[in-house]
């Protein structure tokens, strides 16, 4: 899903409540699928706030939280 054309679908996706994940603490020792996806998240979220004048100083905790909260088990994010 491209967020830039779903803005409004990125608050109502991902929950408030912390998720238990499969991931290692540190992204170095994540496999490598997953540092590919936390890569495209985090390219269109920096897109997106350059073609919004948007400060893309989150970016890089939002897109790891994106990555952890839909690697493994999504079934907890229900």
């Amino acid at each position: 899903m491209d967020i830039r054309q779903h803005p409004e679908a990125t608050a109502t996706m991902i929950p408030l409540m912390p998720v238990k994940t499969v991931l290692p603490a540190r992204r170095s020792q994540w496999p490598s699928d997953a540092r590919d996806a936390f890569g495209g998240v985090l390219n269109e979220l920096s897109a997106w706030c350059r073609e919004n004048d948007w400060p893309m100083v989150l970016n890089h905790s939002m897109a790891e939280e994106a990555v952890r909260r839909t690697w493994g088990d999504a079934s907890q994010c229900v």
